[in-house]
């Protein structure tokens, strides 16, 4: 996948075109299997267009307003709000393997692209997109300029409101590094950033048609919330300021004894990065995290 992102400069755009018009398809046949009521919609449209935008305020307001809906809805019932834990519980193990799918690391290997396209449809994160962005973070780790989320000095509000665009800008740097920064590179990247909007819309569209408005809004929607205030906080914690410089921590205190245990070591993070295609970096021993040590 990266070898041809970097071969083809249009590779993104077209990988979104594809999800776009594949997951219309899927909303096309689950609306005429699963007949909706469009009336009802209409107050979810909104939802569907803004979901889209890189501003986790805005999201956020978007879930608020969701919530509000649902809850004013006569198709309402309390019980919905259970989902709503089960949506961040299913968040950890989830965002672990689509991490982990992004570095092949799962076994048998064929595993790795249809776990990651699930899991990015689930999560509105197009695969492709995910890995190659993912790859710029582990070449460029806490550079302030080219890592795409780094956390620097912030507070981790400050970085979280910050987090997607930054790491909008880091791809669009490493895309004009590769394709040369010209006119023809500029006008790709539009194109890209218009296609990539238009695919999540879509999903979000489809999420709507197969779970029905309530649980959409306290399943879908909660997990979608939670999973970028958990991606920020994961990205913030693990890569703290020590003196003048970043250091990447591995966690397993408290809270993250248990995420560790449900989400496959996803905060043991500095043996991560000394060895990103490991499935599970909670089990590096320790002779091999000396021996990488010792040969930097």
């Amino acid at each position: 996948m990266i070898t041809r992102f970097s071969s083809d400069k249009k590779f993104l755009t077209r990988y979104h075109a594809s999800s776009f018009y594949t997951v219309l398809a899927l909303s096309s046949l689950m609306a005429f299997i699963k007949p909706f009521s469009v009336q009802e919609f209409l107050w979810y449209l909104p939802i569907v267009i803004i979901m889209s935008s890189t501003k986790i305020q805005i999201v956020l307001g978007v879930f608020i307003y969701a919530c509000v809906v649902s809850m004013t809805s006569d198709s309402f019932h309390w019980i919905y709000l259970s989902a709503i834990p089960v949506a961040i519980l299913l968040t950890f193990p989830l965002t672990a393997l689509l991490h982990s799918a992004s570095h092949g690391s799962l076994r048998p290997k064929w595993l790795n692209r249809p776990v990651g396209e699930l899991v990015g449809l689930m999560q509105l994160s197009g695969f492709a997109q995910w890995k190659i962005v993912h790859v710029v973070h582990h070449k460029h780790a806490d550079d302030p300029d080219l890592d795409p989320h780094p956390p620097q000095f912030k507070s981790y509000w400050e970085f979280t409101k910050g987090m997607r665009e930054s790491a909008i800008k880091a791809y669009a740097k490493f895309y004009l590094k590769t394709f040369g920064d010209n006119n023809e590179s500029g006008a790709e990247l539009k194109r890209f950033g218009m296609m990539a909007k238009l695919d999540q819309s879509a999903r979000v569209l489809l999420w709507y048609l197969v779970l029905g408005p309530q649980l959409f809004t306290f399943l879908f929607l909660a997990s979608i919330v939670f999973k970028m205030f958990h991606y920020a906080w994961f990205n913030y914690i693990t890569h703290r300021p020590t003196g003048d410089e970043i250091e990447v921590k591995n966690l397993d205190s408290n809270f993250y004894y248990i995420i560790n245990r449900i989400a496959f070591g996803l905060y043991y993070h500095k043996n991560h990065h000394l060895y990103p295609l490991l499935f599970n970096p909670r089990y590096l021993t320790i002779s091999k995290v000396a021996a990488k040590n010792t040969a930097a």
